[in-house]
């Protein structure tokens, strides 16, 4: 019995219609770059908000677990942004572009907790580049998505059964 089980075609390169293309490659590198100033604001300094965040949130226990969602968030754009193919990254890129369009509503609708006119410089900094964020992110995210699909469908996603330890941690 082989110690690793190979899937055909794993090798291969990526047909035409399931490359990813020069520029979502660019939004999901742009999006590492996005990411790194508020995970290390909400990681790092959950205490500290009214410092180094776009809007001060009142525990620090909210700021850490948004905090871990950027590190996710990021964790997820990265292994997309090594992906060979589209059928492997596309599922970040559409949670991104829907992640990033909900944001840009909520940040619209309550501007108010936003430092944009009072905090030190670094929380006034944040919240405007927030909002530079998410006023371009959702069109980036959305934009890739559609040219990816105009340039082919891609191959279905593999079909493998999750792995014993994986199905045991789901229903735990």
């Amino acid at each position: 019995m082989p110690a690793t089980t190979r899937i055909a075609g794993a090798d291969a390169p990526p047909r035409a219609g399931d490359r990813i293309l020069p520029f979502t490659r660019f939004v999901l590198a742009f999006e590492l770059i996005v990411l790194a100033p508020p995970l290390l604001a909400l990681a790092l300094a959950p205490d500290d908000t009214d410092r180094w965040f776009a809007w001060t949130i009142a525990k620090p226990i909210t700021a850490a677990f948004l905090g871990a969602a950027f590190v996710a968030a990021l964790i997820m754009s990265f292994g997309a942004l090594r992906a060979a193919e589209w059928r492997t990254a596309r599922a970040r890129l559409l949670g991104g572009s829907l992640v990033t369009s909900l944001l840009l509503v909520i940040t619209l609708r309550d501007l108010g907790p936003m430092h944009f006119r009072e905090g030190p410089f670094t929380a006034r900094a944040a919240a405007w580049i927030w909002l530079v964020d998410y006023l371009v992110l959702p069109v980036l995210n959305i934009g890739a998505v559609v040219l990816q699909w105009r340039a082919g469908p891609g191959r279905p996603a593999d079909r493998r059964p999750l792995l014993g330890w994986t199905r045991a941690v789901f229903l735990v």
